[in-house]
């Protein structure tokens, strides 16, 4: 096991370093992998380990992972069928050893029985959290106010049975959209926007695209934030608020992520699982505050990880569920994730899970002038005790 002190020096041995392996020409041009080098020299790859990128997207990261340890025995996992494409690309150049899963964090259970994850089998997880650059450059999957298209966001794929962020808008009344904004948007003119929504809802008809939700949600905060207002106290632009409540919403992002970080934790070998000796490694990146306060509480070695009613981000749904009237079964999820997953052991936790916990840790001036779009990320780091 490395020591913490030597931990604390191989960060700041990143922050000194040269990028490690140029990408290839041929990658995928539309995604750039965020603290690349940082995962790949934190989680310290060697020869025949298991690695599981539960966030796959365009395969960045594992080819950066296979780029210095070829023999890795990688599992490839994300809920978007888009990335099958990806995929099959990284495999080809790589030749390497990878096996696709796809679905949410939720399943993986199910998904990985029959290739034989289960506790103390896997080596290094990597979770990239939140939206892929193809899905946000996307038109048609309605995921950013910059596009004219319909509301979608079902991060799924257009195929899904999950709802729509269409269906969403068209079928809540405005005091529970009002708090999925606030929730998961921290929009503070919340119930104005969701008043305005019901209101066009009445007069002009659903609201279908993203054009038209943005020019809504424009109406509202052009008079909150507009010259002699508050503006200063909150710059981020109020469609990137009620998009990302949105989106969080329909792919019940925070519960999946919460039956992720609990995954991780069993997958992950413990010292006396392992062939070297050392723990299973974690890396985790947010790109928002929800996340990275749940990631945080989550690697807190004293944070039981299954759902209670009290918190208010991990169970609006399911107050939503018991509240709301739809024909849509699959508007909000009726049942908490983890008491369905399959590798829950005993109810005792043990007192102390990481042996190492590092970060946040954030993109280098460089990584954020060359991807604007990484400014936002917070990389966490644990090694399991």
């Amino acid at each position: 096991m490395i020591a913490p002190h030597s931990l604390r020096s191989l960060v700041q041995n990143v922050r000194k370093s040269t990028k490690l392996v140029p990408p290839s020409r041929s990658r995928a041009a539309a995604h750039t992998s965020v603290m690349r080098d940082e995962v790949v020299r934190l989680l310290n790859p060697q020869q025949n380990e298991v690695f599981l990128d539960m966030t796959f997207g365009a395969g960045g990261h594992t080819q950066a992972m296979l780029d210095v340890c070829p023999s890795l025995n990688c599992f490839s996992m994300d809920r978007d069928p888009e990335f099958m494409k990806h995929f099959e690309r990284v495999k080809r150049e790589t030749n390497g050893h990878l096996v696709p899963l796809l679905g949410p964090f939720s399943q993986l259970p199910a998904l990985g029985e029959s290739h034989g994850l289960g506790p103390n089998t896997v080596d290094m997880i990597l979770m990239d959290l939140g939206m892929s650059s193809m899905q946000v450059d996307s038109a048609e999957r309605g995921f950013s106010f910059k596009h004219s298209s319909r509301l979608d966001m079902r991060m799924s794929g257009n195929n899904s049975e999950d709802v729509t962020a269409e269906v969403v808008l068209n079928t809540l009344g405005p005091a529970d959209l009002a708090r999925i904004f606030k929730c998961y948007g921290e929009e503070r003119y919340a119930r104005r926007i969701a008043n305005a929504i019901q209101e066009h809802r009445t007069t002009l008809g659903p609201v279908r695209t993203t054009k038209q939700l943005s020019d809504i949600i424009s109406s509202v905060t052009s008079r909150c934030y507009g010259p002699g207002n508050d503006r200063a106290i909150s710059p981020t632009n109020p469609n990137s608020r009620v998009f990302q409540a949105l989106r969080i919403f329909v792919n019940d992002e925070l519960n999946e992520l919460c039956a992720g970080m609990e995954l991780a934790e069993r997958l992950l070998r413990s010292p006396g699982h392992s062939a070297t000796g050392r723990g299973g490694r974690l890396v985790v990146i947010s790109f928002h505050s929800l996340e990275d306060r749940l990631v945080k509480w989550a690697l807190s070695n004293a944070t039981d990880l299954r759902l209670n009613e009290g918190n208010r981000l991990l169970s609006l749904a399911l107050q939503l569920a018991s509240r709301t009237q739809t024909s849509n079964a699959g508007l909000v999820r009726r049942q908490r994730l983890l008491t369905q997953l399959a590798y829950k052991q005993s109810d005792e936790k043990p007192n102390v899970r990481w042996a190492t916990c590092l970060g946040p840790l954030t993109p280098s001036e460089l990584e954020i002038s060359e991807n604007p779009r990484s400014r936002s990320a917070k990389l966490r780091f644990v090694e399991k005790a």
